[in-house]
This record gives C-alpha cells, sequence and structure tokens, in this order.
C-alpha cells in the first residue's frame, strides 16, 4: 500500500512540473502551434476555476475583502 502511495505521489509531482514547464515556455514564447493552443486553454481554464473558488468563498463569508494601498497612501514612519 505504501508504494502505491508513494508512486501515485510520484506521478502527481511530475504532471505537475510538467505542467509548470509547459505554462514557462509558453509564456516566454517557445512552444507554438495546437499545443501551445491547448496551454493557454487550459491556463485559463484553471484561472477561471480559481476565480469562481474564490468567489464563492467571499460570497458564503470565508473569506473577507482584502484592502490593498495604495504606494502613494502608504506611510511611512519612524522603525524602532
Amino acid at each position: 500500500m505504501k508504494a502505491i502511495t508513494r508512486f501515485i505521489g510520484v506521478v502527481v509531482l511530475v504532471a505537475v512540473l510538467a505542467g509548470f514547464v509547459l505554462f514557462k515556455l509558453n509564456q516566454r514564447g517557445f512552444i507554438s502551434g495546437n499545443l501551445s493552443h491547448w496551454v493557454t486553454v487550459m491556463t485559463e481554464h484553471i484561472t477561471g476555476i480559481k476565480n469562481d473558488t474564490e468567489n464563492f468563498l467571499h460570497e458564503e463569508g470565508y473569506l473577507l475583502p482584502t484592502v490593498t494601498v495604495a504606494p502613494a497612501q502608504q506611510q511611512t514612519g519612524p522603525t524602532y
């Protein structure tokens, strides 16, 4: 059982690393054609899932909205 779990972990790790490499190569323009189109579509799909999940968690109250401070509004004071 331990060997099966380890094998599944290695397969998942290799798949994630391959996806990351494809994403970075596509960003730099080293991939073209159908593979580039597929990587772009998968990237948009994953980004959409992330945004939908984030919106759902905000609507249900699991995440509180965060406030970002513009650089012009940041206060600089003495550091102690």
